[in-house]
């Protein structure tokens, strides 16, 4: 079990304890320390209790060309000779048969690289009412199934939680292929594909959960690191996704309430007709992605959430658009006090 670590003294313990815990014993329980500068090193080895499976190493800073987590977990791979790798992240928190499980299906499925998505646990307002929609979002634009085809290219792995053949990791080039990218977890799923590998993506609410991030500053920062990069640093790609976002989420709750007081004042033309139906089909679609996405992040939906989604819809879009400024005139992301080109 592998997990880079960044500044994560707060999350650090509690996976610790987690992956003692496993009812599937770990051999290993690798915690890269990528630089902290806030004790994450000391709260991982006081949470390991002097288990003996419990390692805490540091690689110095990532090599140009390398972001933090990739050079961790490429370093942590190269420690560890079992069958199967798994690679998580801090925040995750797992129940005693989560790898159990994962091995199970993996195997069951002949997955070379398995992973699950999680609850998704959100403690502010804020969180509850953008979180959900963006994971509807993320889901909803590389769906499951076909991920879970092996006919299809496309490929995705949920970063929190990773299990990987080790004989396929190191084939395909392990996060040494992958070293530059902010979203490593779908590149390395790729590069899966690509090899001729079995790509399997679960739902694991029931055994995972998380919570990405902490408030609305949090979540601004966190996601703009990552949406133009989940644009491939398209600018055509970004711009259709704000565009479509805005239409789709943003608009058509208030244009339908707005038509709706025009019409008790004045009645209603054809074409304000027409359009107040447009806009009643995009919030039905979108209540039916959310109602049926929402159940792979154990989130329930609720009447508030989905009345807030225009402010997601207005999130999702300024995100991407202050993602894709941000590399486009050479300011890179800023993400835990490092620059990410």
């Amino acid at each position: 079990m592998i997990v880079p670590a960044r500044d994560e003294a707060r999350n650090i313990g509690a996976w610790v304890h987690d992956a003692r815990r496993q009812t599937h014993a770990a051999q290993r329980i690798i915690v890269t320390d990528d630089c902290s500068e806030d004790g994450t090193s000391e709260a991982a080895l006081e949470a390991a209790a002097g288990d003996p499976r419990v390692e805490v190493r540091r690689f110095g800073p990532p090599p140009r060309g390398w972001i933090g987590k990739t050079w961790a977990a490429h370093n942590a791979a190269s420690l560890a000779h079992s069958e199967w790798l798994l690679f998580s992240d801090a925040d995750v928190r797992m129940t005693r048969d989560a790898l159990a499980s994962a091995l199970h299906a993996a195997q069951d499925t002949c997955a070379d690289a398995f992973s699950m998505t999680a609850t998704l646990e959100c403690g502010s307002w804020w969180e509850r009412q953008i979180m959900p929609a963006v994971g509807a979002l993320i889901l909803s634009s590389i769906p499951a199934f076909l991920v879970n085809d092996d006919r299809s290219r496309v490929a995705l792995l949920a970063g929190g939680f990773i299990l990987a053949r080790r004989e396929a990791y190191e084939r395909v080039g392990g996060h040494m292929s992958v070293r530059g990218s902010i979203a490593e977890d779908r590149d390395l799923a790729e590069r899966f594909k690509a090899f001729g590998y079995r790509v399997r993506l679960r739902d694991g609410s029931e055994l995972l959960r998380v919570r990405m991030y902490d408030g609305l500053a949090q979540m601004w920062a966190g996601w703009r690191k990552n949406f133009f990069e989940g644009a491939r640093r398209s600018p055509l790609i970004a711009a259709v996704f704000v565009v479509v976002t805005v239409a789709m989420l943003v608009l058509p709750v208030p244009v339908l309430a707005l038509v709706g007081v025009l019409g008790a004042h004045t009645g209603l033309s054809a074409q304000q007709r027409r359009l107040a139906l447009a806009c009643a089909v995009c919030v039905a679609s979108t209540a039916l992605v959310r109602i049926a996405r929402d159940r792979a992040i154990g989130f329930r939906t609720d009447i508030t959430s989905l009345a807030a989604t225009p402010i997601a819809g207005a999130f999702a879009a300024a995100v991407m658009a202050a993602s894709a400024w941000r590399v486009m005139s050479g300011r890179g992301q800023r993400w835990k006090g490092r620059t990410i080109p």
